[in-house]
């Protein structure tokens, strides 16, 4: 119960005012595009679910990965994921983790330098593809208010931002042995 409670006020700010309405916090107009940042099982897929409910465009339901056994699960959008996936698998840290059996989104004493830097091939092909998804879900006027969410975008994060239009991020957490508990429960 703690943590619905904490998440809904967390994203109050941005899903109280909704997707269509004209201001967001007092004058400001209300965002455009909204980044849901946590690890697995921080809760994130619950606060994006409200951010859809709130109207903002996650994607088609086939571009989504989805729970059939839990429908509050998730809420990630493929292309999002797999390129993140691509970024991490490429940088040196992902590399220094290669032979492990460490899930490939969690990166314990993670080079950020690294994961940014990248391959230069890479680098440039995953700004295009980045490019892509950010004018798939801005829409055919470049006006529709969205959300993504993706575990890894909290290492990748900073790759996306040169795409966006400095987007709030709502940074979903939950407390820590209640975190663990369900991180090692389902793996």
């Amino acid at each position: 119960m703690r943590l619905v409670v904490g998440l809904m006020l967390t994203a109050k700010a941005v899903i109280s005012a909704g997707a269509h309405s004209d201001t967001w916090i007092g004058s400001a107009q209300r965002p455009r595009q909204v980044v849901v940042l946590g690890m697995h099982h921080s809760g994130a897929s619950i606060v994006t679910k409200l951010l859809r409910d709130a109207g903002f465009y996650l994607g088609e339901d086939s571009e989504l990965l989805w729970s059939r056994s839990n429908p509050l699960k998730f809420f990630e959008r493929l292309d999002v994921l797999e390129l993140n996936r691509l970024i991490l698998r490429d940088s040196a840290a992902a590399h220094n983790h290669l032979h492990s059996r460490v899930p490939d989104w969690l990166h314990p004493g993670a080079d950020l330098q690294a994961i940014h830097a990248g391959s230069a091939t890479l680098r440039a092909k995953s700004q295009v593809e980045m490019a892509r998804i950010v004018s798939s879900l801005d829409g055919p006027t470049g006006t529709r208010p969205w959300a993504t969410k993706d575990p890894r975008l909290s290492l990748t994060a900073p790759l996306w931002m040169r795409e966006l239009k400095a987007p709030p991020c709502l940074i979903v957490t939950r407390e820590g042995l209640l975190l663990g508990e369900s991180v090692v429960a389902n793996f």
